[in-house]
């Protein structure tokens, strides 16, 4: 069994993941329709990073005896009317509460001193390094780059060498 504020976290961090996908899924429909059909791509690629993170969650919590659900009436972005500016600073956000979101659950296993979590999050790092690695090949994309800030490249100042436990 996980503490409470342990599961509460995981689960919470699990329906962000779901959410994500669904972005992912939006922003890939938004590319297409707009002939963006190399990002497009990219963007479902990051939506199976994301669907493969729920799974690993939900076995995780399942495997903890918990018991995992998914919300399914998370709302995923109505896409039709955005920019492509408003779609990159919504991945961009995204990307960034999500990794926040790790970073809370490793603080609180190590509070904890749940080794079982700590081990799970160690496992699930690279899933991140590796979605990040895509991000940086999506905006570094000729499409996009005219429509980057610089603020924007921090995404490619992950700290491998800290575990990367803070990403953005």
């Amino acid at each position: 069994m996980l503490p409470c504020e342990l599961f509460i976290k995981l689960k919470q961090h699990m329906n962000t993941e779901y959410r994500s996908a669904g972005v992912y899924i939006a922003t890939s429909s938004w590319f297409f329709d707009h002939d963006f059909i190399e990002l497009a791509q990219v963007s479902r690629a990051l939506a199976q990073y994301s669907v493969t993170r729920v799974m690993r969650f939900y076995d995780f919590l399942n495997h903890c005896q918990q018991n995992p659900f998914i919300y399914q009436s998370v709302l995923s972005p109505h896409l039709s009317a955005l920019s492509l500016e408003c779609i990159i600073h919504d991945i961009l956000l995204d990307y960034r509460t999500r990794n926040n979101g790790i970073s809370e659950i490793e603080k609180t296993s190590i509070i904890t001193n749940n080794i079982k979590t700590k081990l799970f999050i160690e496992k699930i790092k690279p899933f991140y390094l590796e979605e990040a690695d895509l991000l940086m090949s999506f905006f570094k994309s000729d499409t996009l780059l005219n429509k980057l800030k610089p603020e924007d490249y921090r995404l490619s100042e992950m700290s491998r060498s800290s575990g990367a436990s803070h990403c953005i």
